[in-house]
This record gives C-alpha cells, sequence and structure tokens, in this order.
C-alpha cells in the first residue's frame, strides 16, 4: 500500500508513492522546500479523502494557512469541514523543553501519546511534523537524542496507523546529530538541496532510501512555482548517479540568512 506524496513526477521514481504507515524524512537546509514538501502531502492526501494533521513547531498556524493558499491548497475549506487539523506545538515544546531534557516533560512516549490522541479523534490518515528538529531539547548529547528520537519514531510508527512525514534541518556541525540519526530510523530518506550550477541557485531533490522500494539513489532536479514543488520532467537527463567527480549537481551553495520566498 501507497501513499502518494504530493510532489509532480515523484510517485513515478518510488513505486507511486511512500510505503504507508511508515516514518518518511525530508530534511534540508533553509529555503530548499522542506515546508512547502509537508504541506503538499496533506493537501495530497485530502484529495484523495484522507483526513490529515500538520504539525508546526518553527511557523504560525495562520501563516501556514496564507501559504497553502498560495499554492492553491484549500487547507483553510478543510480545517472549516473537520478534516484537517494545524497544531500549533512551539509553546508546549518550548514550555516542556524548559523543565531541561534530564526531567519529565520531554518524554518521548508521551509526545507519541498526544499524537495519538489527536489522529484518532480526527481519523487522520497523515501527518506532518514541520521540523521534528525542534522536538529534540537543546541541551540534550548526541547519544540521548537518538535513543529519544527512536523512541518518537517507533511510537508513532507503532500507534498512528497514519503515513508519516517528518521534516528536520540539515546544520552544519550539528552536535546532536538529529538528521543523520533520522535517516538511520525511518523508512525513507528524501534530501533537498540549494546547489550552484553554471554561476546560478539550482533546487535539486536527492532520493537516498525507501524501504520496500525498487529505487536507484540519485539527484533529481527540483523546481518550484506557483502550484509548489514538482520534479522536473525529463528526469533521465538531469539525473545523478553518485559517481565521483561527475555529479551534475555541484556543491551546496552558502546558506543565506534571510529566508527565501519558499515555505
Amino acid at each position: 500500500m501507497r501513499s502518494s506524496t504530493g510532489i509532480p513526477g515523484l510517485d513515478a521514481l518510488i513505486d507511486g508513492g511512500f510505503p504507508a504507515h511508515r516514518a518518511i524524512l525530508v530534511c534540508g537546509g533553509p529555503g530548499t522546500g522542506k515546508t512547502t514538501f509537508a504541506l503538499q502531502f496533506i493537501g495530497e492526501g485530502l484529495e484523495r479523502g484522507e483526513p490529515g494533521i500538520f504539525v508546526s513547531l518553527d511557523e504560525k498556524p495562520r501563516h501556514l494557512i496564507q501559504d497553502a493558499a498560495r499554492l492553491g491548497l484549500p487547507l483553510e475549506a478543510a480545517l472549516d469541514s473537520g478534516t484537517l487539523a494545524v497544531l500549533d506545538a512551539a509553546p508546549f515544546f518550548t514550555a516542556s523543553r524548559g523543565k531541561g531534557w534530564g526531567r519529565p516533560g520531554v518524554d518521548a512516549r508521551q509526545v507519541a501519546a498526544d499524537l495519538v490522541q489527536q489522529v484518532r479523534r480526527l481519523g487522520a490518515r497523515r501527518l506532518a511534523i514541520d521540523s521534528i528538529t525542534t522536538l529534540v531539547p537543546p541541551d540534550m548529547d548526541g547519544g540521548h537524542a537518538h535513543d529519544y528520537l527512536r523512541a518518537v519514531v517507533q511510537s508513532l510508527e507503532d500507534n498512528l496507523g497514519c503515513t508519516l512525514l517528518l521534516t528536520c534541518r540539515a546544520r552544519p556541525g550539528d552536535p546532536q546529530a538529529t538528521c543523520r540519526s533520522l535517516r538511520y530510523l525511518t523508512s525513507g530518506v528524501i534530501e533537498l538541496r540549494l546547489s550552484r550550477r553554471d554561476d546560478r541557485l539550482v533546487r535539486a531533490l536527492r532520493l537516498l532510501k525507501m524501504r520496500g522500494t525498487a529505487i536507484e539513489p540519485a539527484d533529481y532536479d527540483l523546481t518550484i512555482d506557483a502550484a509548489g514543488l514538482s520534479v522536473q520532467e525529463g528526469v533521465e537527463r538531469s539525473v545523478s548517479r553518485f559517481t565521483p567527480r561527475r555529479r551534475s549537481v555541484a556543491a551546496a551553495a552558502p546558506q543565506s540568512s534571510d529566508r527565501p520566498a519558499v515555505v
């Protein structure tokens, strides 16, 4: 059973979509399109009659609704009809993390239990958490962070009964190695990249892993327009097979301090 990604051109590369009821990771730096990806994933589910929950930790829900409307995703109508819930989890997790990771308040099982209640109340089939990086207390060391994330992912997969999309901020020199841990813990890994090609910045989607799916890890050109993200048609001309020094997508450009006009 598969869950369509909502990203035009991507389903064909992964046997029709994400493995249902599994956790999928979408990671990348700022401005690469992680939140847009998550919005399209939830929007695709709504189009197919699958209720969804969007958990926002880094952006206000009203801003997400506005951004989704610009992409033609009628999330506000879904909110009114009760087929979508957008949860602003930032205040809860800020308060919890303020207690220190070794004290009550950051129990992975409690995080999962709270989300399970929301999923069951709505009958949700899809859940997006943007971004799971914020779930990790900043004072938690790398070893404990890995164990914490493993408990969160396993609890969600075991108890939610829906397909789970997690976004993660790629941060150079991350002492907690959040993205690296999640690459091992999740069933699928997609990396979004901003790279320099011929003196211009281009977007790329790197398909790294999809359990239970016959894929060839590769880079694909990614575009964004008024309808959102899409894998460019004619991907065979754009693809890089990770051959040393023959990649079609060059090294990542320096990150800008201003957030690009992408969700």
